[in-house]
């Protein structure tokens, strides 16, 4: 009797020790995972062999996805500079444009009063011809009047 219970008590300890250590080391590398150290590989060995390989395979997939991911991220930054730009280029064309229609602006109204006033010089040659010739008729008359 006391020589079987030493056995099956050897036999416990074995496998306690068999399947207890790498459960313990795969616990304690999946913990260290799950708190977001990726570089670390779940323990693969003995008995946990699958499941550690499975947990490492999770992994590599999740480190290919935040790369990937960080890719995207840095292409939508670009984009958003590049859009950035852009919107200050055509701020910048519209601040031009707004400027040149002011100017142009201007300008028709300095020659609208350009207008109306050459409108107003015109009358005032007109009403002076009209004299002139209003003169030259009674000068003309005058004329005649002394050659007669």
């Amino acid at each position: 009797g006391a020589a079987v219970s030493i056995i099956i008590t050897l036999a416990v300890l074995g496998i306690i020790s068999f399947i207890g250590k790498p459960i313990s080391k795969l616990t304690s590398s999946s913990y260290e995972i799950s708190d977001g150290q990726l570089a670390v590989k779940a323990y693969n060995a003995g008995i946990t062999a699958n499941i550690g390989n499975h947990i490492n395979k999770v992994v590599k997939n999740l480190k290919t996805i935040l790369c990937e991911i960080n890719k995207i991220s840095e292409q939508n930054k670009s984009l958003a500079d590049t859009l950035s730009r852009s919107v200050e280029q055509t701020d910048k064309a519209a601040g031009e444009i707004a400027n040149a229609i002011t100017d142009a602006a201007q300008n028709s109204s300095m020659q609208a009063k350009s207008i109306i006033e050459a409108k107003g010089s015109t009358r005032v040659m007109k009403d002076n011809s009209v004299e002139i010739a209003r003169k030259a008729k009674e000068t003309q008359g005058i004329a005649n009047d002394m050659l007669e």
